[in-house]
């Protein structure tokens, strides 16, 4: 053997020949160069992926597809982290020429398993079903813990003086099993990524571990030289992770990009197979192909704020394609599997199919690893905040209370329109929220059902003060009912309404078993005496005991739309006009009905406006616009209802006020959220206009019958 080094070797360590100390420094060179690549390509990773992702915002294609999951920042931070580390410590070895490292059994290894736990922790994090946080540290437990017996291994040689033959056999053999799991991963790849990744990545290990038991072999042999030099070409070697676990990252996005697209295909299959409680009626299999539109990419959607949540999930504010302010509801399961992501789509696939003003808009399903979320319409507000707030002094308090009512019955009864019906199964306030023109929009399908009328047995679902009787005694957690169900939920919805602040039993004391004898033995919750007639017996036909004898959604839609015709026409109309008809801009209306006061706010106003031309008193000029608080908006007030004028036989004008005051606009059909687009004005002459403001128009309204609807008023 060559001639030793002449210093003090400490107690376990090993002399090292002279003739390698050269080869040794040259090693630490190699390896502090190799770690700091590392580290710096991890931190040049997080740099690229945060400038891009503003790009990406906006829907850039080519910058969308150089992103990888926002998820995967915290894995190149940790491999960052631990290679900076690392290099540094053989930067301070080759410059002070340390040679004790190598010379210690424990500490070779210690210096061999780092690059190698650093392979073990990219395989174990992607092998999980989860790119969550508590993935990652599992993932990086586990490579510690297979860092363990080697080093406990070489500590026991060192003290109990093993010879190095029984070394070199232990040591092997255990790096021949690792190597045997790579073997394994090449052969049958992991669910997650791509198999051809998976095998590349897989060859590379291999090739570092022949490297590194020919590097073995040879200084069992105590050929130090050759040795050497393996152990340089397998750390140069290894200088190429990066490269690879870049394709696995590119590849593995791709993977979570997919998995909402092939969760559809899924939620296709599985509805032909479990009718009862899938969310599926005729013709839905055509709806859900139109849910595969509706993948946001994780790429164009920026969450910001949070502005609510609950047990399950969390309610975010944030950007789609930055330009459209979007709600995002994030869903945080804990495992993000194919079965979770079908779960949640098949709430999607209802939700995305649903098309009505009074429905919070879907603009898609967005699967960013550890959440699941769904982006739509952000909404100002819940109905429930709106009847917890403190109640304004409104001149008119009937006025606001109808256009409430009407949005929340049109919603259920748009769910009720499809055959079979839809069933919402938990209608409450919370469950309506408040958009930014102050419309109710129904949401939480998440219990939502579609159910034939043969099976009608499902599980309870619904808020104890909401819930109809036939739900409440459902036997044994299960209860046969259909659509009336709903009806009497969203009777106790308008209760709510009527009456703010109130308690609906207050013999109940807020006890859900004492409510449900309540409820059962036909108790409700108790009329105001200046509630208005019609109103009070909807309520009490809609909450009827017997769901055979309850209204329908369309008919509580039907009495209600009479009762604000009726009032639009013989009370507030005479008080917004001056004189039989008038022309007015919309911003100049606003101001009137907030000096009344009949509202507070402008978007309040706007809908007040709108619920006008829903009842027949206003109409824009050319009937082609819903009311928009806007001057350059002209419109007609009369105190009669105009719609019979509109539609008769001596004009060719056809009214669309009423549809467009309900909010059925005509929408742009983009990948964008879907907006409204507003109707070009038309300057064209309106014979409507033409007639209503001649000389004649006074005399027309006044030889037509002046009477009012004093039944359905109730004066």
């Amino acid at each position: 053997m060559s001639a030793t080094t002449s210093m003090n070797i400490p107690k376990g360590f090993a002399q090292l020949p002279a003739d390698f100390l050269p080869a040794y420094r040259r090693l630490q060179i190699v390896n502090a160069i190799g770690y700091a690549i590392l580290a710096l390509v991890c931190t040049s990773l997080i740099v690229h992926l945060r400038r891009h992702r503003a790009t990406a915002y906006s829907g850039d294609d080519g910058a969308t597809r150089k992103l990888i999951l926002p998820s995967f920042e915290p894995l190149l931070r940790t491999i960052a982290i631990t290679s900076l580390v690392l290099g540094l410590y053989f930067t301070v070895v080759a410059i002070v020429n340390f040679t004790g490292a190598l010379g210690s059994g424990v500490a070779l290894q210690a210096l061999f398993q780092g690059r190698q736990a650093l392979n073990h922790f990219i395989v174990l994090f992607f092998s999980q079903r989860s790119v969550s946080k508590r993935a990652l540290r599992r993932a990086g437990a586990i490579a510690l813990g297979l860092m363990t017996p080697p080093l406990a291994m070489a500590t026991a040689f060192t003290f109990l003086d093993t010879p190095s033959t029984t070394r070199y056999i232990a040591q092997s053999i255990y790096s021949g099993l690792l190597a045997f799991g790579y073997v394994y991963i090449a052969i049958f790849p992991l669910s997650r990524a791509s198999p051809r990744v998976w095998r590349e990545f897989a060859g590379f290990v291999l090739v570092y571990y022949i490297a590194l038991g020919i590097q073995s072999y040879l200084f069992f042999r105590d050929n130090m030289g050759v040795g050497a030099t393996f152990l340089v070409v397998m750390l140069v070697w290894d200088t190429l992770l990066p490269y690879f676990l870049w394709r696995l990252l590119r590849a593995d996005t791709e993977h979570w990009r997919g998995l909402g697209q092939r969760a559809v295909s899924l939620t296709r299959e599985r509805t032909t197979t479990v009718l009862h409680e899938a969310v599926s009626s005729e013709g839905l299999h055509v709806l859900l192909e139109l849910h595969e539109h509706h993948v946001v990419d994780f790429a164009h959607l920026k969450v910001d704020d949070c502005i609510g949540g609950g047990l399950a999930s969390t309610v975010h504010r944030g950007t789609l394609f930055a330009k459209w302010p979007v709600a995002i509801k994030v869903f945080t399961p804990p495992e993000i599997s194919q079965a979770a992501v079908l779960e949640f789509s098949h709430e999607a696939a209802l939700w995305a199919a649903l098309q009505h003003p009074n429905i919070v808009a879907f603009y898609g399903i967005c699967v960013s690893p550890p959440a699941i979320c769904f982006v739509s319409e952000l909404c100002v507000g819940t109905l429930s905040d709106v009847l917890s707030a403190p109640p304004p002094l409104y001149l008119e308090p009937l006025w606001p209370q109808l256009c409430l009512m009407l949005d929340a019955a049109r919603a259920v009864a748009y769910l009720h329109s499809f055959t079979p019906p839809f069933l919402h199964r938990d209608l409450k306030p919370s469950s309506f929220l408040v958009g930014e023109e102050h419309v109710l929009k129904l949401s939480d399908f998440g219990d939502a059902r579609s159910v034939a009328t043969r099976e009608r047995s499902m599980t309870v679902r619904g808020t104890f003060d909401y819930m109809a009787p036939e739900v409440i005694d459902g036997a044994q957690g299960r209860a046969s009912y259909d659509d009336r169900a709903d009806v009497f939920s969203l009777a106790i919805t308008l209760w709510d309404i009527c009456h703010p602040g109130r308690d609906k039993y207050p013999l109940g004391h807020h006890n859900h078993f004492r409510v449900f004898e309540l409820v059962l033995d036909g108790h409700r919750p108790p009329l105001d005496a200046n509630l208005h007639p019609a109103l009070a017996d909807l309520l009490e036909s809609a909450w009827c005991p017997s769901p055979l004898y309850r209204i329908s959604a369309a008919t509580i839609v039907s009495r209600l739309e009479q009762l604000q015709a009726a009032l639009s026409e013989a009370v507030l109309a005479p008080q917004l006009c001056a004189t039989p008809v008038v022309e007015v801009t919309g911003d100049a209306l606003v101001r009137r009905v907030l000096d009344g006061p009949y509202a507070f706010s402008a978007a309040e106003a706007t809908r007040l406006c709108n619920g006008l031309m829903d009842g027949g008193v206003l109409h824009h000029y050319v009937h082609k616009k819903p009311f928009y608080n806007t001057h350059s908006s002209v419109y007609v007030l009369s105190t009669r209802s105009l719609t019979d004028l509109c539609s008769s036989e001596t004009t060719t004008v056809v009214c669309d006020c009423k549809r467009l005051a309900q909010g059925k606009h005509k929408r742009l059909a983009t990948k964008a959220p879907h907006l409204w687009r507003p109707w070009r004005s038309w300057r064209s002459p309106s014979p409507l206009r033409t007639r209503l403001l001649s000389r004649d128009s006074t005399s027309i309204l006044q030889d037509d019958s002046q009477t009012t609807r004093s039944v359905i008023l109730g004066v």
